[in-house]
């Protein structure tokens, strides 16, 4: 029979689980680590999680819907940009010459874009998959943040305006 523990670690935060075996772990670990009791894994980093076994199959639901409605109104209130919700997370294709005056020209969140799409990452990594490739290609504007990064950005918040209630299950 084969066993398994995982333990996530996160600064201050212990993510533990696994099979039978986890009871003397966790006591080996106590003796050098002090920890709080256990408790039920419902939300760790921002990340809900609800677990259901059906038979001998566990399901995990992972929901950042509260994380994404904060990060929406956090982008909201310090751009104060309204935001329409809109179907894609891409932004719409623009003519050659829009393009090039649009990267050309300086962003004017390029000093909070970093702030705004390391958020939004760590949601895409953990449990919002729709807006990884998207919060990625901006990533690498970081250091020439422009408009057209702007309007890309703004398009990502007006998509979670409408999706930020998917959870991955």
């Amino acid at each position: 029979r084969k066993e398994l523990v995982m333990i996530l670690v996160y600064v201050d935060d212990l993510l533990i689980f696994g099979s039978d075996i986890i009871d003397p772990i966790i006591a080996e670990i106590r003796k050098v680590i002090k920890m709080d009791d256990l408790a039920p894994i419902d939300q760790y980093l921002g990340c809900s999680h609800h677990l259901t076994t059906v038979g001998s199959v566990t399901h995990c639901e992972f929901n950042m819907v509260a994380y994404l409605r904060s990060a929406i109104q956090i982008y909201k209130d310090i751009t104060g940009l309204s935001l329409t919700p809109c179907s894609t997370p891409f932004a719409s294709e623009l003519s050659h010459d829009q393009y090039i005056k649009n990267v050309t020209t300086p962003g004017r969140w390029g000093y909070k874009a970093a702030s705004f799409l390391m958020k939004l990452l760590y949601a895409a990594r953990c449990a919002f998959p729709l807006i990884n490739k998207p919060i990625s290609s901006l990533a690498s504007q970081i250091s020439r943040w422009s408009i057209e990064a702007d309007r890309r950005l703004h398009r990502i918040y007006e998509f979670l305006v409408n999706a930020a209630d998917t959870v991955l299950t």
